[in-house]
C-alpha cells in the first residue's frame, strides 16, 4: 500500500503539546500530529520513517513521508498497522533559522479485524464524489475509507458472527465522539478508544433480565445537547384473557399479584434518556402506550402481550418530536417530547376483527427525518423472500391526508453474496441523507451490504464487508447490523482532533412536566 499524507490546518494552543506521545500504541493510521513548538509565522514539516530509530542518520535514510504546512498541526496516515514508527518536526522561521526536534516513535496496533486475508470491505462501486468518507462497520468495530482500506479500529474487538458481543450502532455523536452499544451496555469513547461514558444494565428486583431494570438494545446516541438515549426493555407482567375476562392488564414486573399463573412476563420497549451524570431525566414506555392503543387488539388475539421491543428512534429536537419504530408491528410511532403523548402512528393498524395491512412497509430497522421534513426509512421486508427496499415518506397534513410514498427504491444489488438464505434474519439496516440529494443505506444482517444513493436511483458506491471461510475456502458475509457513515471530512476531523472548544453549545434542558410517561 503506499504511503499517503494528508495534510490539514487547524487552530492550535499556544502552549506546545506533542501527539503522539513517545512509545504510544495507536489504534489507527490516520494519526493526527501535534508538533513540538510554540506558535510562530514559519512553515513546519513533519518526516515519518517505517522502523525504530534512535540514530539520525539512519532516520534520515529511512525517511518515506514528508510534509509541510504553516500550521504545527497536521493529520498524516501511515501505512500500515503492526508496525513501529519514527517520526521528526522541523521549524523554520526564515532562511537561515530552523528548528528541529528529537526523534520522536509510536506504533500501530493489530488485531485480526484489520487483516486484510481475513476480513475486508470489498468495493463493488467506486465513489468519485464522496471521497473523503468513511464507513463504520460495527460487527468488526472498523472504520473504513471510502476505497475499503482500515483506518481505525475499537481496541479489544473479536468478531463473532451474529451474537450481540459484537458491537452495534458504531457512529460518529454531535461532539466528535463515538458511541456504540456491545453485550446489553452502552458507551462513549474517543478515537483513542477511551471510555469517556457508559452505562450497564441497571438492576433492579424482579425485571428484565437476570433482574435487570433496563437491557440496552438496537440504538445508542448522544443527542446535541449533552444528554444520551437508548432503547432499553424491561420486563412487564401481562394478565392473560379469558373467557369470562378479556380485560387486557399490564403491570410493572416487581408488582405484587394474588394470582401469578394469571399472568405472563413479556418484554417491553422503553425509550431512556440519560444526563451526562447517567440519570434518568426522560423516558417513555412501551407497554403503557399498547394497553391504551388498539395494538391491544393484537394481543389479545395472541393470547398474551406483543413483543413491542423497539429497533430505532430519531429525535427532532427542533420540532420536539420522537419517532420510534417498532419492528414486530410493523409500525412507526410518533411522540411529543418531552410530553409523551402519541400524536400520531404509522403502519399497521389493529381491530377486534384482525389486522389492517399498510402495505407500505415491513419489519423496518431504521428511521430518520429529512431536511426538507420528509420521513425516510430502511424496510428489510417482513420475510426471506421480499426485496428490502428504501422509503421516502410524506406525513399527513391533517386528519383528511394519509400517508404517502413519495420515491421507493428496491435494493436489489447484484452481488454472488447478496442472497438471503431460508429463515435468515431480516434484521438491522440503517439510512442517513447526505449532502447532494443523497442518501447512504445499510442494508444490515441479511445482506451487509452498504451504499449511497440518489434520488436519480443512481449507485454512487457500494461496499460489502466480507470474511475469509478458510474451510470452505472462500469470501462469506459479515453479518453486521448496522454500518454508519461519516460523510464530511471537518466530521472526521474533529474525531480525530476532538478539542474541547468545537463542542457544540449545552442547551438548557427543558424541564419535564409533572405527568411525564403517561398517556391520558
Amino acid at each position: 500500500m503506499p504511503c499517503l499524507l494528508i495534510l490539514v490546518t487547524l487552530s492550535f494552543s499556544l502552549k506546545a503539546q506533542i501527539f503522539p506521545e513517545e512509545g504510544k500504541q495507536l489504534n489507527y493510521r490516520l494519526i493526527g500530529f501535534s508538533l513540538p513548538f510554540e506558535k510562530g509565522k514559519g512553515k513546519y514539516k513533519i518526516e515519518i520513517a517505517t522502523g525504530y530509530f534512535n540514530d539520525v542518520d539512519s532516520f534520515a535514510n529511512n525517511i518515506s513521508v514528508t510534509a509541510s504546512a504553516q500550521k504545527s498541526k497536521i493529520i498524516g496516515e501511515v501505512p500500515s498497522f503492526g508496525c513501529q514508527y519514527t517520526w521528526r518536526a522541523t521549524y523554520i522561521a526564515g532562511s537561515s533559522s530552523v528548528k528541529k526536534s528529537k526523534l520522536y516513535h509510536f506504533s500501530t496496533g493489530f488485531l485480526p479485524v484489520v487483516d486484510s486475508t481475513k476480513f475486508r470491505e470489498r468495493i463493488i462501486t467506486h465513489s468519485q464524489k464522496y471521497r473523503d468518507a468513511t464507513i463504520f462497520i460495527d460487527a468488526l468495530g472498523v472504520l473504513y475509507d471510502i476505497d475499503g482500506r482500515p483506518i481505525w479500529y475499537m481496541p479489544g474487538v473479536k468478531y463473532e458472527s451474529n451474537t450481540t458481543v459484537q458491537p452495534r450502532d458504531i457512529k460518529l455523536s454531535p461532539f466528535g465522539t463515538i458511541t456504540y452499544l456491545v453485550n446489553s451496555n452502552v458507551y462513549e469513547i474517543n478515537y483513542n478508544g477511551d471510555t469517556l461514558w457508559s452505562k450497564t444494565c441497571e438492576k433492579g428486583k424482579g425485571k428484565y433480565p437476570d433482574n435487570a431494570a433496563y437491557y440496552f438494545h438496537h440504538q445508542f446516541s448522544r443527542l446535541d445537547n449533552g444528554h444520551y438515549m437508548a432503547l432499553g426493555i424491561e420486563n412487564v407482567l401481562c394478565k392473560v384473557p379469558s373467557s369470562s375476562d378479556t380485560n387486557f392488564t399490564i403491570i410493572p414486573a416487581d408488582s405484587i399479584v394474588s394470582d401469578s399463573s394469571k399472568y405472563k412476563k413479556k418484554g417491553a420497549g422503553d425509550l431512556i434518556e440519560y444526563d451526562e451524570n447517567g440519570n434518568i431525566v426522560w423516558i417513555w414506555k412501551s407497554w403503557q402506550y399498547v394497553q391504551k392503543s388498539d395494538l391491544r387488539y393484537f394481543s389479545l388475539a395472541l393470547n398474551g402481550f406483543v413483543d413491542m421491543h423497539d429497533n430505532s428512534f430519531y429525535f427532532d429536537r427542533q420540532d420536539k418530536t420522537i419517532y420510534l419504530s417498532f419492528k414486530n408491528v410493523d409500525r412507526i410511532v410518533k411522540i411529543k417530547y418531552p410530553e409523551g403523548n402519541v400524536l400520531n402512528y404509522y403502519g399497521n393498524k389493529y381491530n377486534k376483527y384482525g389486522v389492517q395491512e399498510n402495505n407500505f412497509f415491513h419489519c423496518q430497522h431504521a428511521i430518520k427525518r429529512s431536511d426538507n421534513g420528509y420521513l425516510y426509512l430502511f424496510d428489510n421486508g417482513c420475510d426471506t423472500v421480499t426485496t428490502p427496499k428504501l422509503l421516502l415518506i410524506r406525513e399527513p397534513s391533517d386528519n383528511k391526508d394519509s400517508l404517502k410514498v413519495l420515491w421507493e427504491y428496491q435494493c436489489a444489488i447484484e452481488d454472488t453474496l447478496n442472497k438471503t438464505k431460508g429463515g435468515e434474519n431480516p434484521g438491522g439496516g440503517n439510512v442517513k441523507e447526505l449532502p447532494g440529494e443523497s442518501i447512504f443505506v445499510s442494508m444490515g444482517l441479511r445482506n451487509s451490504i452498504a451504499f449511497i444513493v440518489n434520488l436519480d436511483k443512481e449507485v454512487l458506491w457500494s461496499g460489502i464487508t466480507e470474511s475469509w471461510d478458510n474451510t470452505e475456502k472462500k469470501w462469506t458475509r459479515v453479518l453486521s447490523y448496522r454500518s454508519s457513515i461519516i460523510a464530511d471530512r471537518k466530521d472526521l476531523e474533529r474525531l480525530i482532533w476532538n478539542s474541547e472548544n468545537e463542542k457544540k453549545t449545552v442547551k438548557q434542558y427543558v424541564k419535564i412536566p409533572s405527568n411525564f410517561g403517561r398517556y391520558e
